[in-house]
This record gives structure tokens, sequence and C-alpha cells, in this order.
């Protein structure tokens, strides 16, 4: 064995270096990344070259086969993957309460894998979560650029649509200062920890190998990831999110969920998220800042993506039990109902779009084992 290994975080982004009032605990098994060598993981192409009509690997083999053929594998990543709970089972330890005598906060395990100059593009991730990301062997910088820079960022869904990890690296840097950003080079055994809706991206320096632990996001948000990502609509989780009143986001919540789960037609639901994502930011003070981005006959987004946007916007499809839909609202919907035609589309919606849904792969026990 070679030992326990307690996670360093370098940096905590988006809030003080406390969760919860805790910070939470994390270590893992010195034989871990050997033992996840052996599991079976998705790699595909680098995310910008999807868009270069260059014909697409997306493919599954062994994470040891992926990770020492670099020169086959040298464009592909291991985006992220689902780490199988039963490779993880007594070698990852995480614990995090809310308070002294509350429930351990539920966690989940990602992995991500990539060699010497692969990139994960700048986005934003949609479940609303807290995230440490950690590498078990390895180098890479992750920069992160807080929700309120956007509109700068030439938002394209959830997507920056430049390619920030390619730019030069003193680009890289001024662009950071100028915009809030924060760069953090991770070595092995070393993390960050941030708020899965800031923006963030991955340049691997060599071949690593990362895990990150998802945990703990608000419950009462949960509504909001069962629509389309949006980055008006980052702006307005994240917002509401940092306030933390939950009680007093409830409205804003509602009336974005019946912009999209009341509307007809996937046009009108993008434009009325939009809409209505404007007016709550108004609401509660918030410079949105992208007044001038665009005219009203050009919509960058729309140009870019108009067939993505279509399906993300489009009517559920697929047929479910009335016990599946109320369960699955159950969870969504936990921390305060809504009127049950509200919850009952918002839960179709979660369903057909597998987004919004409890997490059932990469579940890590309450406290794990050492």
């Amino acid at each position: 064995m070679a030992g326990i290994i307690d996670v360093a975080i370098k940096r905590t982004i988006g809030t003080n270096s406390q969760i919860f009032g805790y910070a939470p605990d994390l270590s893992y098994d010195g034989d871990l990344a050997d033992k996840l060598l052996d599991c079976s993981v998705g790699i595909s192409n680098d995310y910008y070259e999807i868009f270069s009509g260059a014909e697409q690997l997306n493919s599954r083999l062994r994470l040891r086969s992926f990770l020492y053929n670099p020169d086959i594998y040298a464009k592909q990543v291991c985006a992220e993957h689902p780490a199988p709970s039963d490779f993880l089972s007594g070698l990852v330890s995480f614990s995090c309460r809310s308070n002294d005598s509350g429930p351990h906060v539920p966690a989940f395990a990602l992995l991500h894998a990539g060699h010497k100059d692969s990139i994960a593009p700048l986005h934003f991730d949609w479940d609303m979560n807290w995230a440490i990301n950690f590498n078990l062997f390895g180098r890479k910088v992750m920069t992160f650029f807080p929700p309120a820079a956007a509109w700068l960022l030439v938002p394209v869904i959830n997507t920056s649509g430049f390619c920030y990890p390619r730019l030069a690296e003193s680009e890289k840097i001024a662009l950071a200062e100028s915009l809030g950003g924060i760069r953090v080079e991770l070595g092995p055994g070393e993390g960050v920890q941030f708020p899965s809706l800031w923006w963030h991206s991955a340049e691997y320096l060599d071949t690593t190998l990362s895990l990150s632990i998802r945990f703990g996001g608000p419950d009462w948000l949960r509504p909001l990831a069962t629509l389309p990502r949006h980055w008006r609509l980052q702006r307005v989780a994240w917002a509401i999110w940092k306030r933390g009143r939950k009680h007093d986001s409830y409205p804003a919540i509602e009336a974005c969920l019946r912009s999209v789960c009341m509307s007809e037609g996937w046009l009108a639901r993008y434009n009325a998220l939009a809409a209505e994502c404007d007016a709550v930011l108004a609401g509660l003070d918030e410079e949105p800042g992208y007044g001038a981005l665009w005219s009203a006959p050009f919509n960058a987004e729309l140009a870019c993506a108009a067939e993505a946007l279509q399906s993300l916007y489009a009517d559920p499809s697929g047929e479910y039990m009335e016990d599946e839909i109320r369960g699955v609202a159950d969870y969504i919907f936990s921390a305060r109902r809504f009127a049950r035609p509200l919850e009952t589309a918002a839960a179709t919606r979660a369903l057909s779009f597998r987004q919004g849904l409890p997490p059932k792969r990469g579940l890590l026990s309450p406290v794990g084992s050492r």
C-alpha cells in the first residue's frame, strides 16, 4: 500500500475556505490511480474539433490504454466520466457536514484525463454543486472566471466561443487579470475547490489523471438545473446562490421555470428565458452588462448554435410513468414545492433531457474507508 494522501486544496474559488461552516475532508489511498487504470472510460476528440467537420472519435477503452499511448490518443481526452463506485470503495474518503450534528453531504466522483497539450474548454457546469478537482498524477492549469464575466467570454450556451487555453501565455494572464479570473496550477495530490457554476478551463501540462468530487450544492436551486444551460441563467443562479436567502429566491426560480415549461416552441422558450433572466437580474440590482452585446436582428449565439439550441429547447420526448415523474419531482422540489403542473412539466423535462436528475453513478459512501 502506498499510504493515505490528504488532498492539498491550493485555492477555494467563489467563497471563503469553509463550506457549510466546515472545510470538506478529502483523502485517497495512494494505490487509487493504479486501480482506476483498469476501468473503462469514454474518450472523445478535443471539444472544439466537434465543430470542424472532421471525423470524430467517440469510443470507450481501458484508461490504461488511453494514458499509456499518448502518440495514438494525443488529441483525445476523457473529458468527464463517472468514476465506478466499485473502484472507489475503500480508496477515497470524503466527509462534509452541514453542521455539528447534521448528516453527511452526498457526493459523487467524475474522472478526467488527458495528455500534454490537451485542453478542457472554458465552460460552466450545470449541476449546481460544489466541486473539488484534484490530480492523482500529472500537472495541469485550471483557470476560473466569475459568472458576471460571461458576456465578455463570447458565450455560446455554456461554453466560451473562443479557445482560451490556446491563447498565448501572456494573453491568458492579461485576460484573467482584466476579468477577475484566477489561474491555479495543480500537481499530484493538489486540488482546487469551486462552484461548478463558475467558468473554468483546464490545460494539461503532462499526461494527467484527475478526479472531481461534486457535493453540497443548494437543494433549492435544483429546479433551475432542469432548464436548458444558458449563460444568462447562470448569472441568475449564481446571484441568488451567493446571497443565500433561499426563501427570497423562489419567485425568481418559479418565473424562470414558467418561461420555459409554459411556453410553446423552442425559439419562444429561448427568448422567454432570456427576457426573464434579465428581469430577475434587474430585480436583484445585478448589472447585466450585455445591453449592447448584439443588436436585435443579430444574435451571435443563435447564429453559431441554432441547431444545438433547437434541441435544448425542444418539447420533451418519451413517455414516463406517473410514479417516475413524481419521484423525480420529489427530488427536484425537495426544498420547496410549487404548483403540481409546473412540477410535472419540470420533472418531465429532466427525464427527457437527462439533466437535473439525482446522481446514480460515481456515488461515494458518506465517509469512505481508510
